[in-house]
C-alpha cells in the first residue's frame, strides 16, 4: 500500500499540530503512535483544503459528512478516498490497520481546538491497490467550537477485488465479462467495438453474409446463435441438400444377432452447398449418450455390440428448425454360435453361360483384384507387393504414333488390412486425369477439379477424348484406345480396343509396358514409379501364399469357356479370382474380409462379362446381387462412404 494525503494546508496543520503535541491524548495508548512521531502524523489530522472562507455560527444543524459506505476497486488501480463536510474544523481518515481512539479522546481534542468550522475536504490516494489495502477506513470530522455534536465519525468499506473473477461467460457466443466498480456488479455482455470502416467480408456457417469477422462475432453474441467462418469473401450460391426420412416418421426398428454387420443410412442423398452437417449419436439402453465420430456422412456401417437408439441428425446452415433426424432402434440379440467375419460365397453362380451371347472370340481384358493380384491380358495371374504407384498398362507407340502415347498408373493402399486399388491415373498425349475411390473423376484444373457425375449420364473429360459414366456399379472411362471399369473401392479392369473379339492370343508389342502385360518389369520392381521409400517401400521378401487352397475359393475354379473349340489358355477367365481369394484367406486373414471378398466376387463375374460380351452397353447387371455379403444399396453406400468427398455422389436411383 502506498497511501498519501492530498490537498494539504500547511498553516492550519502547524496550528493543530502544536495543540496535539502538547496533549497526552495523542500518545501511543490512544492513537497508536508515539508522542515523538506525532508531528509526522498530525498533518493527516488537519483540514487540507479550505473550499469556503465563510465561518459558520454555532447551530444544531451542521449537515452530514460525505464518505462512501462501500467502494469497489480493481487490483492494480489507483483510487482516491475523500471525506467531505460543510462544517469541518479538523479531519482525519484512519487506515484499516490504524487504531481509532475512543469517544473520550475525540471529545477532549474538540474542547481544545479553536479552528473555526468551514467547508472542507480531506482525501487519501492508494496507488497499485491490492488485497492488503482492503478493509474499513474511518473518517473523523471535528466541527469546531460551539457546534454540537463536536465531531462526526463515518466508515467506508474498501473491497479490492476482480469483479469478473469466477464469472463464466459463453465463449461459444463470444461473450465477455463487463465490470461496474461503482455498483460492484459484473455481467456477461457484448463489448465488441467493431470498426465500421474495416470491410473484411466473410460467410458464416449459418449461410449469412457478414461484413467482417468482428461483426459476425457481435451478431452471434447478441442473438446467441453460434457461428463460425465458413469462407472468406462473399457467400456462395446456397443449395439445399436432398434428404430422406425413414418410413415418413424418421424411425425404424432393427433386430440383429450379435456379430452381424449392419449399415444405417443417415438420410443424406445429395449434399448441399455448403455441405450439410451430419451428426451420429447413440442413446444406449443404460442411458449413456455416445458420440459416434467414426460414422460416415451418408451411412454408418458397423457391427453393433450395444442395443439402443442410433440417431443421425442432418443440419444445413445450422438451421436446427429444418433439421432431418432419423432414428434406428437397434436390438442386439445373443449369438447362438461363434460369429465369423469372413462371408461365405453364394453357391449359385452369378454367371449363367446359357444366358450369355457367345461371341466368335474374346476381348483382351486385364483385371486388378484385391490383395494386389493382376490377371493379365493373357489370362495369367500373379500377386504383387503393391505400395503407392505402379504402371498397369501403357502403349508408347499408340497406333504407331509415338507422339500420342497413353499410360495407366494404379495407386494402391490398404483397405481393411488388404491391398486395394485406391485410384488410377490416365495420361493420353498431353492430357491427364485421375479416377479415385468413390467413383470420382479429378481433372485437376479450373474452379471445379472434381467432375460432378450423375449415375447413368455420360460426360466428356476435358480434351482427353475420353468420357465418364457411372453404370453397372462401376465408373466406366471410355477412351479411344481402351476402356477402364473401376468398382470404386478395391478392383478395376482395362479392356483394349481395336483387336477384339478375337480367337488370337494376346501378343505383347515393343511399346507395351506394365503389369497387365507380364511380370518382366526390369529394374523397376513391380513396375513401381515415383516415390519408393518410406510408406512406398516394397517388401523384397514378398512371395505368394504357399498354403493349401482354402475351400472358400472353390467357387471360382473351373469357369467354363464359351468359345467354340477353345484351345488357347487366355480364352477363359477366373485365374485372378482364384489367386485373389487364396491370398485374402491365406494364413491369418484380416479381421474383416467382407469388403475385399465382395469386391473380388464382383471382379470375377464383371471381368467374365467384359471378356465374353460386347463391352460397355451390352452389360446386363440389373437385378443381380452384388455379392454374398452385400446387397446393391449396401454396397453403394459403402463405396460412397469410403470414397473421396463429392457434392453429389452418383448414387443409383433405387438407392436414393
Amino acid at each position: 500500500m502506498l497511501a498519501r494525503q492530498i490537498l494539504q494546508s500547511s498553516g492550519i496543520n502547524a496550528e493543530y499540530g502544536d495543540s496535539c503535541a502538547n496533549n497526552n491524548f495523542c500518545s501511543s495508548a490512544t492513537f497508536g503512535i508515539s508522542v515523538s512521531d506525532a508531528a509526522n502524523m498530525l498533518p493527516l489530522l488537519l483540514i487540507v483544503s479550505v473550499l469556503s472562507p465563510a465561518l459558520v455560527q454555532a447551530t444544531d444543524s451542521y449537515g452530514l459528512i460525505q464518505f462512501p459506505g462501500v467502494v469497489y476497486v480493481k487490483p492494480g488501480d489507483t483510487f482516491t478516498l475523500s471525506c467531505l463536510s460543510d462544517y469541518g474544523g479538523a479531519v482525519k481518515i484512519f487506515l484499516p490497520e490504524e487504531y481509532v481512539p475512543p469517544h473520550e479522546v475525540f471529545m477532549d481534542l474538540a474542547s481544545r481546538l479553536d479552528q473555526p468550522s468551514q467547508k472542507t475536504i480531506y482525501a487519501i490516494e492508494i496507488e497499485n491497490a491490492s488485497v492488503t489495502d482492503a478493509g474499513t477506513y474511518t473518517c473523523v470530522v471535528h466541527h469546531g467550537p460551539g457546534i454540537t455534536p463536536a465531531y462526526t465519525m463515518a466508515t467506508s468499506t474498501i473491497n479490492v477485488v476482480d469483479l469478473c473473477e469466477g464469472v463464466v461467460c459463453d465463449e461459444a457466443t463470444y461473450e465477455t465479462c463487463t465490470s461496474n466498480y461503482e455498483t460492484g456488479a459484473a455481467e456477461c455482455g457484448c463489448e465488441m467495438e467493431c470498426d465500421p470502416m474495416n470491410f473484411d467480408p466473410v460467410c458464416s456457417d449459418t449461410c449469412e453474409q457478414q461484413w467482417s469477422p468482428c461483426a459476425m462475432r457481435e451478431r452471434t453474441c447478441l442473438d446467441k446463435i453460434p457461428r463460425n467462418v465458413l469462407s472468406t469473401g462473399f457467400c456462395p450460391t446456397i443449395t439445399e441438400p436432398t434428404t430422406r426420412t425413414l418410413n415418413n416418421d424418421g424411425s425404424m426398428d432393427i433386430t440383429i444377432i450379435e456379430g452381424e454387420q449392419i449399415t444405417l443410412a443417415s438420410g443424406l442423398v445429395t449434399d448441399g452447398v455448403p455441405a450439410a452437417e451430419v451428426k451420429w449419436r447413440l442413446f444406449s439402453e443404460t442411458g449413456e449418450l455416445i458420440e459416434l465420430a467414426d460414422a460416415g456422412r451418408y451411412s454408418y456401417e458397423f457391427t453393433p455390440v450395444i442395443s439402443g437408439m442410433y440417431e443421425a441428425t442432418l443440419t444445413h446452415c445450422r438451421n436446427t428448425q429444418k433439421a432431418v433426424v432419423n432414428r434406428y432402434q437397434v436390438t442386439v440379440e445373443p449369438a447362438q454360435g461363434e460369429p465369423t467375419t469372413t462371408p461365405t460365397p453364394t453357391t449359385t453362380p452369378y454367371i449363367d453361360p446359357d444366358n450369355i451371347e457367345v461371341l466368335e472370340g474374346a476381348n483382351y481384358v486385364c483385371s486388378i483384384y484385391p490383395a494386389g493380384v493382376v490377371e493379365t491380358f493373357s489370362a495369367s495371374a500373379d500377386p504383387y507387393d503393391m505400395a503407392c504407384s505402379h504402371v498397369l498398362a501403357s502403349d508408347v507407340f499408340n497406333g504407331g504414333d509415338y507422339t500420342n502415347p497413353w499410360f495407366i498408373y494404379g495407386t494402391f493402399d490398404k483397405m481393411d488390412g488388404e491391398t486395394s486399388l485406391a485410384s488410377m491415373t490416365i495420361h493420353i498425349g498431353a492430357n491427364g486425369f485421375e479416377i479415385k475411390r468413390g467413383w470420382s473423376v479429378n481433372v485437376g484444373f479450373g474452379e471445379n477439379p472434381v467432375m460432378e457425375l450423375v449415375e447413368g449420364g455420360k460426360q466428356s473429360i476435358g480434351e482427353s477424348g475420353c468420357t465418364a459414366v457411372v453404370a453397372y456399379l462401376h465408373l466406366v472411362i471410355d477412351c479411344p484406345a481402351f476402356t477402364i471399369h473401376y468398382d470404386g473401392i478395391f478392383a478395376g479392369h482395362i479392356l483394349l480396343k481395336g483387336s477384339g473379339p478375337t480367337t488370337q492370343a494376346f501378343v505383347k508389342q515393343s511399346g507395351h509396358f506394365g503389369l497387365c502385360f507380364d511380370s518382366n518389369f526390369g529394374f523397376r520392381t513391380n513396375w513401381q514409379v515415383g516415390e519408393t521409400d518410406g510408406r512406398c517401400s516394397l517388401d523384397e521378401s514378398f512371395s505368394s501364399c504357399s498354403e493349401e487352397m482354402d475351400s472358400v475359393c472353390d467357387l471360382y475354379i473351373g469357369t467354363p469357356p464359351v468359345l467354340p473349340d477353345a484351345q488357347l489358355p487366355w480364352d477363359t477367365t477366373g485365374s485372378g479370382a482364384v489367386t485373389a481369394c487364396h491370398e485374402l484367406n491365406c494364413g491369418a486373414p484380416a479381421p474383416d474380409l467382407s469388403l475385399a471378398m465382395c469386391s473380388m466376387e464382383q471382379a470375377w463375374w464383371y471381368g467374365y462379362l467384359l471378356k465374353f460380351q460386347e463391352p460397355a452397353d451390352a452389360l446386363i447387371l440389373e437385378d443381380v446381387q452384388v455379392c454374398a455379403s452385400h446387397d446393391l444399396c449396401e454396397w453403394v453406400a459403402m463405396v460412397v462412404k469410403r470414397g473421396c468427398p463429392q457434392k453429389n455422389p452418383p448414387i443409383p436411383a433405387q438407392c436414393m
